[in-house]
């Protein structure tokens, strides 16, 4: 990706650039969908299991759920909303 920034103020272009940097860095793991996941709802199909320093949670390219401390925890509203989202 080429970013124009020449013509704009010093202190802008550090933000931006940040910006940029905060927004492309992956700070989670994908985890593999264990059997108890799965057989939660059928819904579970459809979003992704991650786990980060906070825990696990389902995400979609459009939204994310909290964290949970393991994957028995995460409710099946919260699997069946995240799959609605994408």
């Amino acid at each position: 990706m080429v970013i124009g920034l020449g013509r704009l103020p010093k202190r802008l272009k550090k933000g931006i650039l940040k910006s940029i940097k905060m927004a492309t860095k992956k700070t989670y793991t994908v985890v593999t969908k264990p059997k108890e996941f799965l057989d939660k709802t059928p819904k579970a199909k459809g979003c992704t299991l991650a786990k980060d320093k906070d825990g696990y949670f389902v995400y979609t390219h459009r939204w994310a759920s909290k964290r949970y401390k393991t994957i028995g925890a995460i409710p099946k509203k919260i699997i069946e909303f995240c799959e609605s989202t994408g």
